[in-house]
């Protein structure tokens, strides 16, 4: 079996994560795991209605968050 690289996780709801939590000290274990402990970033509230439609299951998306020093998130436009 070849080892697979994820570029990054999306979803169509507002928060990608499990809940609640089934760790105590850790309410966010997706947000953990993803961000600090892989380095993936994390998509929340993309359109997938037309992808999921048209039967697509990869595709490019190419997201130029805007820079602000210290900030953890940024909208991406259509």
């Amino acid at each position: 079996m070849t080892e697979q690289k994820i570029a990054a996780v999306a979803a169509d709801q507002e928060c990608v994560e499990v809940g609640p939590s089934e760790q105590e000290d850790n309410w966010l274990p997706g947000h953990c795991h993803f961000l600090a402990e892989a380095g993936v970033p994390m998509i929340e509230l993309i359109d997938l209605e037309e992808l999921a439609r048209d039967g697509v299951n990869e595709c490019a998306f190419i997201a130029a968050p805007i820079r602000l020093r210290g900030a953890s998130g940024a909208p991406c436009g259509r």
